[in-house]
């Protein structure tokens, strides 16, 4: 996989670009946010688990591996919690959102500088699990490769 992103987590992470960056029809603001709530609730599954379960044996390896690194793996427990926060509020947003677009219809207008929040903060989401898991993925393969490098 080039991303060093695990799959299924690197297929969500794609599905929720798109539903995000797909071009706002008006008249569609309910269904919009609808579609956004259910593919963010599928996202969520998969970072939740790669973050609260798997980070955890891997960040463990990094620091059995070598000591050396336990400020960085303490940066990516830090930056996992910080993530995993931000999905909680991104949720909650898109929830109370969602009982705004039901409301706003036909005068969607008094909603897209909102919406456009919605979208400019589930983007940046994304970019930041990205970068989180490949940066977990370099501090593994450096602890690993640090191990077995001739004259250790």
């Amino acid at each position: 996989m080039p991303t060093g992103i695990p799959e299924p987590l690197h297929g969500a992470l794609q599905k929720l670009e798109m539903e995000l960056e797909f071009p706002f029809v008006p008249g569609e603001l309910e269904t919009w946010t609808n579609s956004v709530r259910e593919t963010l609730k599928q996202a969520a599954i998969h970072i939740r688990a790669r973050f609260e379960n798997d980070h955890s044996g891997e960040f463990a390896q990094i620091e059995a591996e070598d000591l050396e690194l336990e400020s960085r793996v303490a940066d990516l427990r830090q930056r996992d919690r910080a993530i995993l926060d931000r999905l909680a509020e991104l949720e909650r947003r898109v929830e109370t959102f969602l009982l705004k677009a039901t409301h706003v219809e036909p005068d969607e207008a008094r909603a897209a500088s909102e919406r456009e929040e919605l979208v400019q903060e589930g983007l940046d989401l994304v970019i930041s699990v990205r970068r989180q898991e490949v940066t977990a993925r370099t501090w593994l393969s450096e602890a690993l490769e640090r191990d077995n490098a001739p004259g250790d």
